[in-house]
This record gives C-alpha cells, sequence and structure tokens, in this order.
C-alpha cells in the first residue's frame, strides 16, 4: 500500500549542473582604417641664381689711323639653381571602429557535471 500524497508528499527533483567556464572564439572586426596625410605649410625653395663667366672678345677696328676697339659680349647663360624644401607631413588616422566577433568554442570545453538533487516540498 501506497502513502497518499497529502501525507508523504513527493520530492521534487531537477538537475543541477556545474561546468568549468570555456572561451569563446572570438575575433575582432573592425571598419577599414580612414587615414590622411597632413602636411605642413610648405616654405618656399632655396633659390639662388648662377652665372658663369661671360664670354667675351675684343673686336678692333682702324679709324683713321687709329685703332677703335670695342669689346662683345655673349648673351648671359645665368641660371636659377634651387635646393627643394622636403615637405613635413605625417599620417594621422582616427581611433578605428571595432565589435568582437563570437563563436561557440569548437574543441577544448570540458563538459558541464551534473547531478540529480531532490528535495521534499
Amino acid at each position: 500500500m501506497s502513502c497518499p500524497p497529502s501525507i508523504c508528499p513527493q520530492p521534487e527533483c531537477k538537475w543541477v549542473c556545474k561546468g568549468a567556464p570555456c572561451a569563446q572564439d572570438c575575433s575582432p572586426l573592425c571598419e577599414t582604417p580612414q587615414c590622411k596625410i597632413e602636411c605642413e605649410k610648405q616654405p618656399p625653395p632655396l633659390c639662388h641664381v648662377q652665372c658663369p663667366a661671360p664670354e667675351c672678345k675684343v673686336f678692333c677696328k682702324r679709324s683713321k689711323g687709329c685703332l677703335d676697339c670695342k669689346t662683345k659680349c655673349e648673351k648671359p647663360k645665368c641660371f636659377q639653381k634651387c635646393i627643394p624644401q622636403k615637405p613635413k607631413c605625417k599620417i594621422t588616422c582616427p581611433t578605428p571602429k571595432c565589435k568582437l566577433s563570437c563563436k561557440k568554442p569548437q574543441k577544448n570545453c570540458p563538459p558541464p557535471k551534473c547531478f540529480l538533487k531532490c528535495e521534499q516540498k
């Protein structure tokens, strides 16, 4: 003969599990960097004019028993020599926006340890 539930309450049981923590497999997903090159104001180049010595010749002609001499020079062959200034530039990148992309771990996760726990009501 069994005991009626009003006199003998039935135990209530449930599974209790304890598992070791297991790290997720996560990797960062970042937006493409939006970098810029910023340069300081460029100073003017350092220039100076160079002219080689002129090529001149003396031409003389006899006029009324006297020598009449004149010097004639070719056009000057000057040129400008410049030393370019090196620009001062730097790359700036704002902090990228990133988020973690995680998936369930596929290995190295120990199974949980479970047991059945029962209590009388």
